[in-house]
């Protein structure tokens, strides 16, 4: 990018790339480390393998509608994408195996709410991608409640019925088993599991509530809602280890994404890219079409 826009090489890496890197990973630190540490507390301790069991027990019977409903309270409980698909992935499969539902459609099931739902559309999602427009636009999380959950709820409807019209399509012509797959014991024991999820939820709202600002009021949450794991479930866990692997979990993540965002600093700064941007504001006369249009082209340079 830097060549084919006559950039200085010395100047493209440190005016545009070193800038944009530390700005983003100074931006970010917190959010991205103190998710990554409530991740890795959440699933060393088993917390939320007992979150998806006693939810796959009450829609017993309905794969899809289990694995999505799952998948959206982790994703809304503030655990990442790539902890969800390990959490889920082993029992959805056996979900899959006793209805004879063809494998393929696992990975649209599992990660359907978490990249859609619960990542930037519904009001409160603690996610990095629903925390970064607050910074531009002065909003907070819970920005345009009506219009998020209204979107949020037609998005289920639509990728539940597409996924059971696919699973009825695509299934395997054998029987269901008619296995139990779980064992029956009293899942009142698990639900203690949900209060850390629920202890971020209720002081990200409470936090914001007062003027905390979006990126401190949910990292502060995370901080404390991962205490409330270590406190209920230590004894179970190397605590050390755990916040250990968990930031250094989120400083990987962090760097990757700063590096992203620093690349895309350079194609900011070229002459072509200010060249597109300024033209698609003008195709159109609708600011909502002109801002749509130039997002996608945005992403799909940078």
């Amino acid at each position: 990018v830097a060549i084919t826009s006559r950039i200085p090489l010395l100047n493209a890496f440190f005016d545009y790339y070193a800038s944009g890197f530390a700005d983003f990973a100074s931006s970010w630190f917190l959010p991205f480390v103190s998710g990554a540490l409530f991740g890795k507390c959440m699933q060393d301790s088993g917390m939320s393998d007992d979150i998806a069991d006693v939810i796959y027990r009450a829609v017993r019977g309905h794969s899809i509608l289990a694995i999505l409903i799952v998948s959206a309270v982790l994703a809304y409980g503030g655990i990442s994408t790539f902890i969800i698909a390990f959490t889920v992935a082993p029992i959805a499969m056996s979900l899959f195996e006793r209805e004879a539902i063809d494998n393929r459609l696992l990975p649209a099931a599992i990660l359907f709410c978490p990249t859609t739902v619960c990542m930037t559309m519904l009001p409160g999602t603690p996610s990095i991608q629903n925390m970064i427009p607050t910074q531009y636009l002065g909003t907070t999380i819970y920005a345009a409640p009506r219009f998020g959950i209204a979107v949020s709820a037609v998005t289920l409807l639509l990728g539940y019925a597409y996924l059971s019209y696919n699973a009825t399509r695509l299934s395997r012509k054998q029987s269901p088993s008619t296995g139990n797959l779980f064992k029956i014991e009293d899942t009142r024991q698990k639900l203690p599991s949900f209060l850390p999820c629920i202890l971020l939820w209720t002081l990200s709202f409470f936090f914001i509530k007062y003027d905390v600002e979006s990126r401190s009021a949910v990292s502060g949450a995370l901080v404390v809602a991962s205490a409330s794991c270590i406190l209920l479930r230590g004894k179970y866990m190397q605590v050390q280890t755990v916040i250990n692997t968990g930031i250094s979990q989120g400083l990987r993540t962090l760097a990757i994404t700063a590096c992203i965002m620093g690349y895309g600093n350079i194609v900011q700064s070229s002459s072509a890219f200010q060249f597109i941007v300024e033209n698609i504001y003008h195709l159109f006369n609708s600011p909502l079409v002109s801002s749509i249009l130039s997002i996608n082209v945005i992403a799909a340079m940078t």
